[in-house]
């Protein structure tokens, strides 16, 4: 006899019989294979321009190939900033500047020894000062030297100075050749100075002698000629006064006069560097040629770039390449200024040309079939029969 188990779970109460088997699905058609796609011919490379010798040139962009996607970057993702510290890094954290923290006395004992140094140093500034301006008083005798030897040097003085004093000893020499040195002798007649012709070295002797020995030796030499050799000493040793007065005036005041200098220097830069960028705006504004089209970037642009060029300073380090690339620049810049005119008559041409081709155009679209005016004749080239009038003919003829 069988006995029966109630499960209130169960339909009918029966319980399920124990390990039965459950059906096993069916197994599901395989999809059919997705047709594989044809592989997309890849674009074709962009023609790279060829580099330009001309350095006014705008550089040129490559054109971008057929069917080429634009370079997009990945967006980048922003930092989360819900990843928080855990506490065990935070430890590590507090061990690590704890660490930093122990190197700070160290630090601070370098950086107060630095400091006493400087103060030691500091000590020395009343030597430095007093050598720094004994250089200074060195210096400025140099360029006090300096500067009064160009000005010895320079065409304004000579003729000033030089000038006077070179015709003067000239003269001079000219007027001592034609006197003559007395004869002398001693209290037994004997001859201790012959007579003779004088010399110019007779003259130089007494010019670089002091007043009293300069007066006897003139008596001496040319006797009652003496006062006016004289005369044309003291001459040349004024004009010889003169000249050095104003080599040590142009020493003296030459910290003034070169400051002045300068400062007309910078004056003179400032004023030809604004009259420079009042010309430059206003030939801009004024002359056709040279005005920017609002609205075309591309010829703006390579405005821009060829005047860059042209104010730009040449950099090199080695003469001789510093001397080839403005050669080459300013090859370049009497070339275009020859080619300016050049252009601007092609350009005239072409313009007369391409009204007479919009002329052409229009009378071609308003004229009917048959009716266009050809050159070297009349309606339809002169020669050749139009259509209607050939249906005419043939109609009339039957």
């Amino acid at each position: 006899m069988k006995r029966i188990l109630y499960f209130p779970d169960s339909p009918a109460g029966i319980a399920p019989a124990p390990n039965a088997p459950s059906p096993s699905p069916k197994p599901a058609a395989p999809a059919p294979p997705s047709p594989t796609p044809a592989p997309s011919p890849s674009p074709a490379p962009a023609p790279t321009p060829e580099p330009s010798d001309d350095p006014f040139e705008a550089p040129k962009k490559p054109a971008a190939a057929p069917g080429a996607k634009p370079d997009v970057k990945p967006a980048v993702a922003a930092p989360d900033d819900t990843d928080k510290l855990a506490p065990k890094e935070l430890r590590e954290r507090v061990k690590q500047l704890r660490a930093e923290n122990q190197t700070y006395p160290g630090k601070i004992k370098s950086l107060e020894d630095k400091i006493k140094s400087f103060e030691a140093q500091g000590k020395d500034t009343t030597a430095l000062t007093t050598r720094l301006t004994a250089i200074e008083k060195e210096r400025d005798a140099a360029l006090a030297d300096l500067r009064a030897a160009k000005q010895e040097a320079s065409p304004e003085f000579k003729e000033k100075w030089d000038k006077p004093f070179k015709s003067a000893a000239e003269r001079a020499k000219k007027q001592i050749t034609e006197l003559t040195i007395k004869e002398r002798t001693d209290d037994v007649g004997n001859i201790i100075q012959a007579g003779r012709p004088a010399t110019w070295a007779d003259f130089t002797a007494l010019y670089s002698l002091p007043v009293e020995k300069a007066i006897e030796q003139a008596n001496a030499l040319f006797g009652t000629s003496a006062s006016f050799v004289l005369g044309l000493r003291d001459k040349l040793l004024d004009l010889d006064s003169q000249r050095a007065t104003a080599l040590e005036d142009e020493r003296a005041q030459f910290k003034d006069r070169n400051a002045r200098e300068i400062a007309e220097q910078t004056r003179e830069r400032e004023t030809v560097s604004k009259t420079w960028q009042e010309t430059n705006a206003r030939l801009a504004e004024t002359v056709a040629d040279y005005k920017n089209d609002p609205e075309d970037t591309e010829l703006n642009d390579a405005r821009k770039h060829a005047l860059s060029v042209f104010d730009s300073q040449i950099e090199s380090a080695d003469r001789q390449d510093f001397i080839q690339k403005k050669v080459k620049r300013d090859a370049h810049i009497r070339q275009r200024v020859g080619a300016f005119p050049v252009l601007k008559i092609m350009l005239s041409r072409k313009d007369a040309e391409i009204a007479t081709l919009k002329a052409q155009v229009e009378e071609l679209k308003g004229a009917a079939p048959g009716g266009v005016r050809r050159p070297g004749g009349g309606d339809n080239g002169g020669g050749e029969e139009s259509w209607e009038a050939g249906l005419a003919k043939a109609v009339s003829a039957e």
